[in-house]
């Protein structure tokens, strides 16, 4: 069953412009992921600084496995370089209803 991982992050003021660019470089390599579902990036419409990321994945497994591949690129560290502070992680599970 499919999971639903939202990420919560502040970004720095002065790294809105290149976050922004950066993301687009990088969410075309999430979708041909195995096992990515789908990757969309919302901006709060009230806090600017405020991104926030969706991704569908097939499993927990398959995100870990994409996470672990970005660590290894440094993908990681450079998102992080642009950040206000740590995300704010959630890994949603769908139920029926």
């Amino acid at each position: 069953m499919s999971i639903l991982y939202i990420a919560e992050v502040k970004v720095k003021n002065d790294q809105i412009a290149n976050i922004k660019s950066f993301m687009k470089q990088i969410t075309p390599d999430t979708r041909g992921f195995k096992g990515n579902e789908g990757v969309e990036i919302y901006f709060d419409m009230e806090e600017n600084d405020l991104m926030f990321l969706v991704e569908k994945w097939n499993s927990e497994e398959d995100y870990h496995k994409y996470h672990q591949w970005r660590v290894s690129t440094g993908v990681i560290d450079k998102l992080r370089s642009m950040l206000a502070g740590k995300p704010k992680r959630r890994f949603l599970k769908r139920i029926d209803a």
